[in-house]
C-alpha cells in the first residue's frame, strides 16, 4: 500500500493481485459497507470502462469477469496473460480531513457530498493520464503510458 497527500486530501493505494483476493476485497455489495441507504453507488468510471461497454453501477457478475481477464460482457479473455498472481486491481480510497464532516453537519451533506465528488472525478482524470502498463513482448521491455 502506497501513501500520498495532495493537498488536504489522503489517497491510499492498496494493490490486489490475484482473481480471489479482488472477488473478495472488491466485491460491491461489500465496498458499500459504509454507505447509508443507497446515498452513494459504486459505478464504472474512465476511458477503460467505456471501451468495455461499462456505465452505471458496478454488478458483481461483470465485476468478476473483469478480475478473471474475461470480458464483462460475453467473457472471452481480454489479456493474453492469464497468470495467477498477476496485478488484478488496485484500490484507491480517497480521505478527508475531519473538518469536512464538521462542514458537511454544519451546510449539509449535498453541496459537500457533490463537491467531494467532483474533486475525485478530477482526481481519477489526472490519474487516468498517466496510467502505464508492462510490454514484455518480443524484445521490449518497457512501460507504455495508456491513458486508461
Amino acid at each position: 500500500m502506497a501513501k500520498t497527500k495532495t493537498g488536504i486530501v489522503l489517497i491510499e493505494f492498496t494493490d490486489c493481485r490475484s482473481p480471489a483476493a479482488a472477488k473478495t476485497y472488491y466485491q460491491p455489495s461489500h465496498a458499500d459497507y459504509y454507505i447509508k441507504d443507497g446515498e452513494q453507488k459504486i459505478v464504472w468510471g474512465g476511458k477503460g470502462a467505456v471501451k468495455l461497454g461499462l456505465t452505471g453501477r458496478v454488478s458483481a457478475e461483470a465485476f468478476n469477469r473483469l478480475v478473471e481477464n474475461r470480458h464483462p460482457d460475453h467473457g472471452g479473455q481480454l489479456t493474453p496473460r492469464n497468470a495467477d498472481n498477476r496485478k488484478v486491481g488496485c484500490d484507491i480510497t480517497f480521505h478527508t480531513p475531519k473538518a469536512v464532516s464538521v462542514i458537511r453537519g454544519v451546510i449539509g451533506s449535498k453541496p459537500v457530498d457533490e463537491a467531494i465528488s467532483l474533486s475525485i472525478q478530477d482526481v481519477m482524470t489526472e490519474m487516468e493520464k498517466e496510467a502505464r502498463t508492462r510490454v514484455r513482448k518480443g524484445d521490449k521491455d518497457e512501460v507504455r503510458v495508456t491513458g486508461n
